[in-house]
């Protein structure tokens, strides 16, 4: 038997694996599994929670901040009580996405201003600019996959720069 050869073998076999595991661990992101949460099942896959941002909009409370609110909404089996919300609002500068806002902070599920994590930005100018928002959540104590939920496109009377 040729030892180059074995050990060829073997490390396509070890590869082989990797490819093969690789999917395997990042199927549940689009499974649509159900079941009782467990630290080891992703719960927004098993539609155990959903993440929510409304559009980009002007507030009702500064007047002139664009504003866009993230949070999150659970089931009524998941047990999870707390999540770190990531709420980012971004506008388009010469055809390229712009971080203009961001806030973070630790909510319990439901709408609501307690429970809405804002992102705002004060207007400069009044010219018309197309903003986005984004929010990420990650669920206190349960393994959930990573990923952001993204508002719609909206075009305001606003230049954050």
């Amino acid at each position: 038997m040729n030892h180059k050869k074995l050990a060829g073998s073997t490390a396509a076999v070890a590869i082989l694996f990797c490819v093969v595991a690789i999917p395997a661990q990042a199927a549940p992101e689009t499974s649509s599994q159900t079941g009782s949460s467990t630290s080891n099942i992703a719960p927004r896959d098993a539609g155990l929670f959903e993440s929510k941002i409304d559009n980009p909009h002007f507030s009702s409370t500064v007047h002139g901040n664009v504003n866009v609110h993230g949070g999150w909404k659970k089931s009524t089996t998941f047990r999870a009580t707390r999540a770190k919300v990531t709420t980012r609002l971004y506008a388009k500068k010469w055809g390229v996405w712009v971080l203009v806002a961001s806030s973070t902070a630790t909510v319990a599920p439901g709408f609501g201003s307690e429970k809405w994590v804002p992102a705002a930005r004060k207007c400069k100018a009044h010219d018309n600019h197309q903003f986005m928002g984004t929010v990420g959540v990650d669920i206190i104590g349960y393994a959930d996959p990573p990923g952001v939920v993204q508002s719609n496109v909206v075009t305001l009377a606003c230049s954050p720069w």
